[in-house]
């Protein structure tokens, strides 16, 4: 979800992240590996993370890149 503070101040930015997911789906170690520059948008992808469990399990980790854009 577009937190509401950074749409209404139209903050944009990617962040990239790296995580592992349990046996039971859960994911764990989740890292922010490339902040953007608003802490905002970095919480946001945390919690984008957490809220998408569970997952298949996976025994690799996981890397990955959300981009918070306001452009259609």
């Amino acid at each position: 979800e577009y937190p509401p503070l950074a749409r209404r101040q139209g903050v944009e930015g990617i962040v990239g992240l790296s995580f592992q997911i349990g046996s039971e789906g859960r994911p764990y170690d989740v890292k922010i590996l490339q902040p953007s520059p608003s802490q905002l948008l970095n919480e946001a992808a945390l919690a984008t993370i957490r809220r998408g469990a569970p997952f298949p399990p996976y025994a690799d980790p996981l890397q990955i890149k959300l981009e918070f854009s306001l452009r259609d």
